[in-house]
């Protein structure tokens, strides 16, 4: 796993400070880890996700984001 994040794009996408290890920033991260590491978690939030919990919280998030986005950009037009 660290060999293919080292050799990945990741590092371009989400450039690091010098001296910090992309793959341990990245290897903690659920979808990042392989079975069993990945199954019992992935088990645990699954009902979380599906179409229709997602489908609950469209709004609300969408909001967040253009809330934040706002902050950083100023309003959209």
């Amino acid at each position: 796993m660290r060999r293919r994040l080292r050799d990945s794009s990741a590092s371009g996408i989400f450039p690091a400070p010098p001296g910090v290890d992309m793959t341990e920033l990245f290897l903690p991260m659920l979808i990042m880890s392989d079975a069993p590491r990945h199954t019992q978690p992935r088990h645990l939030v699954s009902k979380a996700f599906t179409a229709r919990q997602i489908a609950r919280v469209e709004a609300r998030v969408q909001t967040l984001v253009n809330d934040l986005l706002d902050q950083v950009s100023g309003p959209r037009c």
